[in-house]
């Protein structure tokens, strides 16, 4: 039963019976006031009921945007404390590194020079060596050693 306001007030307020029975309206009537009151603030509660999923996920919503940015924070902060770390380390083995490519490429050019001076070396033996042939054997035309060697088999 629910009444509005102004009327509980009403039924308060004219009171066309006796005096005894008139204590019993006034306990009626505030009875009627307290349910009007309790009905009020049970709608309220029931909207605010309605809200609170709403606001739960927001705040959820803000919970976890939270985390993620101590996660940021702390994955930032871990960043910075390996490149402090190994800086000294990368700028070490790229040290070593040049120097290993330094050597590498003065073995290249030694070997390198080796081998020109070998190539040099004979193609002088081959020379001397078609001088002699010519001076022994004008006529002949001249053999490899692998064409003698294929001839003889």
């Amino acid at each position: 039963m629910i009444l509005s306001f102004e009327r509980i007030c009403f039924c308060f307020c004219v009171s066309p019976r006796r005096k005894s029975t008139h204590v019993l309206e006034i306990g009626f009537a505030w009875l009627m006031i307290l349910e009007y009151a309790t009905s009020s603030r049970a709608q309220e509660k029931r909207a605010a009921v309605n809200k609170v999923p709403e606001q739960i996920i927001l705040s959820e919503v803000r919970r976890m945007v939270e985390e993620m940015q101590a996660l940021n924070k702390k994955l930032e902060e871990t960043e910075a404390a390996i490149e402090e770390y190994f800086g000294p380390i990368d700028k070490q083995a790229e040290m070593i590194m040049k120097m290993q490519l330094e050597g590498e490429e003065k073995t290249m050019k030694e070997m390198m020079k080796a081998m020109q001076r070998q190539t040099l070396l004979e193609k002088e033996a081959m020379e001397k060596f078609a001088k002699v042939n010519q001076a022994g054997e004008p006529n002949q035309p001249k053999q490899s050693a692998d064409e003698e060697k294929a001839a003889n088999s």
